[in-house]
């Protein structure tokens, strides 16, 4: 495989796997394993396919945007002002979310107080994005590797530890439970403008590339909650990697964590690029300000709400909320392909019934769950 697809796949494989993986095991838990274990492969594979349309819409634009860009150009001023209110909603709160999570997870390892590891952390994360495109892929290769990694080496240290009947539930009535979470887990359409600049000039490997990056989350977060939900069960805390680091001991707790570590770090260094792109193509500002918008701003929304903020509920609004509205607007773009200014290196299929299975689940995942807060 060519080194280019590796490095395009790891932008948004590293891009979808963050701080969301962490919650996945304890929601699938309260649906029962296998109810969850549908929501991960259904909602998996249904991402997959926007990011495939999203790809499309890319290749057929000429210049670079991010998504808010690519809204304004075939949905309008109110796409671009919609899509724009969605993507903060998800970043920033992702990215206060990562500052939050590390400074937690890097001080039970470490030790020293969380505040002090989320400023050491910012400060190389924000580095490498200022670096840009190059040093963010080849950052995120490494991590994204790690990753796989520490998740079969838990899962071989952990597999006698498994209780099977944890993993034998199955309540279509619970399917919407792990929805919020799930969909958090696995958005990634803003990595998807990166995967072709990670490609330049090589893009018939744009969808393979898209295809490999969404695939390996999905293998990842199934992994993941079958070891986790299948040892601790209805025990399993909302941050996984705590209860199974108590059941298991400090070798399971360190690789646990260490995991933690490698999944925000890699989604935040894709989402800052991502919106520092936003920020410099869409909304013409230059680079360094561009930078700070991008980098400082999370920091400053950390430094405020780092005593108030609850974790979980901001990833579970983000992902429904906002993620929903994100799909719902790559779907409508695909219905004004022809606005486009170059022949696509791929078509996807002009299926309506597709799209509209698609959207009847996004805008139901929105209202069961702005019903069950």
């Amino acid at each position: 495989m060519k080194k280019e697809v590796i490095r395009a796949s790891a932008v948004l494989t590293g891009c979808v796997i963050g701080a969301g993986i962490l919650g996945i095991p304890y929601v699938v838990a309260r649906a029962g394993f296998l109810t969850g274990l549908l929501d991960i492969l259904f909602l998996g594979v249904m991402i997959m396919i926007l990011n495939l349309y999203l790809g499309e819409i890319v290749l057929r634009t000429k210049k670079k945007h991010q998504l808010t860009g690519y809204a304004d150009k075939y949905l309008g001023f109110k796409g671009r002002a919609t899509m724009f209110f969605s993507t903060l909603i998800v970043d920033y709160g992702a990215l206060v979310a990562y500052l939050i999570g590390e400074g937690e997870v890097l001080s039970v390892l470490f030790g020293f107080p969380p505040l002090i590891w989320s400023f050491i952390f910012f400060v190389i994360a924000s580095s490498i994005v200022y670096i840009g495109i190059k040093g963010t892929s080849f950052s995120e290769l490494i991590a994204t590797f790690g990753m796989i990694l520490i998740v079969i080496v838990l899962a071989l240290i952990s597999f006698n530890h498994i209780d099977i009947s944890n993993l034998m539930e199955f309540n279509i009535l619970s399917i919407g439970i792990p929805y919020g979470v799930v969909i958090f887990a696995f958005l990634g359409l803003v990595a998807v403008p990166e995967v072709r600049e990670v490609l330049g000039k090589n893009r018939k490997d744009f969808k393979k590339a898209i295809i490999i990056g969404s695939i390996i989350p999905i293998i990842i977060y199934s992994i993941f909650a079958f070891v986790v939900v299948g040892i601790t069960g209805l025990q399993t805390t909302p941050i996984a990697t705590v209860g199974l680091g108590e059941l298991l001991g400090k070798s399971a707790l360190f690789l646990g964590n260490l995991f933690a570590v490698f999944a925000m770090f890699t989604s935040f260094l894709a989402i800052s690029l991502a919106l520092k792109g936003v920020f410099h193509y869409d909304f013409k500002l230059n680079k360094f300000i561009s930078f700070l918008l991008a980098t400082i701003v999370p920091l400053l929304l950390f430094l405020l709400l780092r005593n108030t903020a609850n974790f979980t509920s901001v990833l579970n609004v983000a992902g429904f909320l906002a993620g929903g509205l994100i799909g719902l607007l790559v779907l409508g773009m695909t219905f004004f392909i022809k606005k486009g200014d170059r022949n696509p290196e791929y078509k996807m299929s002009r299926n309506v019934l597709i799209k509209i299975l698609i959207a009847i689940i996004l805008i139901g995942g929105i209202a069961y769950n702005l019903i069950n807060l």
